[in-house]
């Protein structure tokens, strides 16, 4: 059974570095929530399986640099959880969640890896029309650090 559940900064924190879930040691993992990327967000919607933590998203309300636009930080899955929708559902429900706390649209999401740029791709046009996706991938280039 899949619980999609809304987590606190701190309770992000907590399932990324304390769990034993995520290997804090990878340039992911440092990237997408380490110092600034933990800081700016307040919240953080997970998606779990039978207990298990599947991926998480995290939300700046402010965006990541306290821009003002409301920004998708983080999206990640865990390796075992890859390639089967997982990561688009997460993306859905962290949009969701987004529009029910009354965010001001459109919502931005810098995508840094190739899966991650298609995710938000693949979104049905009523999450696209309130979604700014920037492609930060390099083209894939990145992909071997950020997959890790």
């Amino acid at each position: 059974m899949e619980l999609f559940k809304i987590l606190t900064q701190g309770e992000v924190a907590e399932a990324v570095f304390g769990s034993g879930k995520f290997n804090p040691g990878t340039p992911a993992i440092g990237c997408l929530f380490g110092g600034d990327r933990l800081s700016c967000i307040d919240e953080g919607v997970d998606l779990e399986i039978q207990g298990e933590i599947v991926g998480l998203a995290t939300i700046a309300p402010e965006g990541e640099m306290h821009e003002g636009q409301p920004t998708i930080v983080a999206l990640y899955v865990r390796h075992q959880f890859r390639g089967q929708g997982y990561g688009r559902k997460i993306l859905m429900a962290t949009i969701d969640r987004m529009r029910e706390r009354g965010l001001s649209k459109p919502f931005r999401a810098d995508a840094t890896s190739s899966p991650g740029f298609r995710a938000c791709q693949g979104l049905s046009e009523d999450y696209q029309a309130v979604l700014e996706v920037n492609d930060m991938s390099m083209g894939g280039a990145l992909d071997i650090m950020m997959l890790a």
